[in-house]
């Protein structure tokens, strides 16, 4: 199935931060809440929940500069992302946090058919060097901060972070501010020290690494992708841990991930409406038209030629 992309203004954040409540938004595709809540004038805390029922892409137009460190912790399932000042597209896996500084907002994140449950604390840049500073540790992240250089660093999560990131995602009432203040400030000296420790040396799970070069293969290649053993022996690894990877952290196939990558590329091309619906199966990698068009009605449920007719009205003028 092509992935169905929705629009995320981030400017809800800040909306949800005034209202002190949940945004929440239910498409057919999909359903999920944004809470946010400013701590105190330094640190917010995100908490975003989802339930996908198909591949949805959630498209960040912001382009506004950004000085700001997001501390993100995931509790759900695996998460695909680009943001557009980091050098390639990353994965979130499942129970792993992050520590992540880009200057812009801008990017996309990509989810399979599956719940998510992320937490984010965003801080100033400032706050981040002075807690560095302080405690002597991570020599290199300090000097990419002041330099102002994107990068993420990224590490299972433990169970005392999971515990007080639980009680923070708690809402914030008069009876418990005091506290949600004294923790937050806790968790980040925390999540710093478990992070930059060890001479501040950027640690990865090798699950994510191994998709990351998994999926940039496949989405280059997805016309005529390489069979699992090529991929596997591209990437590092054995054919069964390559499918557990997929399995695991997108509850997905490397086949059913092929089709994804062809559908929404054959959607993009056909709502162009330039271009015959033979020309956009061998695009997509198809040199039968008829199979084309029956991996299309499998997975979007109509014929291309349907597709392309809907489109074509939606955009008739009156």
């Amino acid at each position: 199935m092509a992935y169905y992309t929705l629009p995320f203004n981030l400017d809800l954040m800040e909306e949800s931060i005034q209202t002190n409540g949940n945004m929440v938004f239910e498409h057919t595709n999909c359903e999920f809440s944004l809470r946010c809540n400013r701590l105190n004038k330094e640190v917010t805390l995100s908490l975003f929940k989802g339930n996908f029922y198909a591949p949805t892409q959630l498209d960040t137009p912001d382009k506004t500069e950004y000085d700001a460190i997001t501390i993100m912790l995931n509790l759900g399932n695996a998460v695909y992302y680009q943001i557009d000042s980091l050098n390639s597209p990353k994965i979130f896996p499942s129970h792993s946090i992050a520590l992540c500084y880009s200057n812009t907002r801008t990017g996309l994140c990509r989810y399979q058919p599956q719940a998510s449950l992320l937490f984010a604390l965003q801080i100033p840049r400032s706050l981040l060097l002075e807690y560095i500073d302080i405690m002597q540790i991570g020599e290199k992240t300090k000097r990419r901060l002041e330099r102002r250089e994107p990068f993420i660093i990224m590490k299972p999560a433990n169970a005392p972070l999971c515990r007080i990131a639980s009680k923070l995602s708690e809402p914030m009432s008069q009876s418990n501010a005091s506290i949600h203040q004294h923790l937050s400030y806790s968790f980040i000296s925390d999540v710093t020290r478990y992070l930059l420790e060890n001479n501040g040396r950027s640690h990865r799970i090798d699950s994510s690494e191994g998709l990351e070069k998994a999926i940039a293969i496949l989405d280059k290649e997805f016309m005529l992708p390489p069979t699992i053993t090529q991929l596997s022996r591209r990437v590092g690894t054995n054919e069964t841990s390559l499918k557990q990877w997929f399995r695991k952290e997108f509850n997905t196939t490397i086949h059913q991930y092929v089709i994804q990558q062809r559908m929404t590329k054959a959607v993009e091309l056909l709502s162009v409406g330039a271009f015959p619906i033979c020309h956009v199966a061998q695009e997509v990698g198809y040199s039968n038209p008829g199979h084309f068009a029956a991996a299309f009605k499998k997975e979007l449920g109509c014929k291309p030629s349907g597709y392309l007719s809907s489109n074509q009205n939606q955009h008739a003028l009156p």
